[in-house]
């Protein structure tokens, strides 16, 4: 019997799906939030995708994820809105600040989702 470790030093990279982002802000697009509201707070996970296409070199696996929405909670102050944003940050759950339209709409001009994506 030989001596084998049982630890094994393994590098996971995660790059963002392009297609999950595009399938993310058009899940955003179809919320109608309501002209009421000026801001909302989305709480997102991040899902791992294409597992089958993972690709191992040197002990580092690329894994592609991409954001799901789990819900969306909307706000007229944005005080209020960054104060549950606060209260969120200290769960550890990631979100997302959301500017809304007049029509309702998620501003996706205003919400750069990979930028915050990537600084969460």
């Amino acid at each position: 019997m030989s001596n084998v470790s049982d630890k094994i030093n393994v590098m996971v990279k995660c790059q963002i799906d392009k297609k999950g982002v595009e399938n993310f802000q058009k899940e955003l697009k179809s919320y109608d939030i309501g002209n009421e509201f000026n801001y909302a707070v989305a709480i997102i996970e991040i899902l791992i995708i294409d597992r089958d296409n993972e690709k191992e070199i040197n002990n580092t696996i690329e894994i592609n994820v991409a954001p799901k929405i789990q819900y969306i909670i909307p706000f007229v102050s944005k005080k209020l809105a960054e104060k549950y944003l606060e209260e969120l940050s200290t769960l550890k759950r990631l979100t997302m600040f959301l500017s809304i339209n007049e029509d309702g709409k998620v501003d996706l001009k205003k919400n750069d989702i990979e930028n915050n994506i990537y600084n969460n």
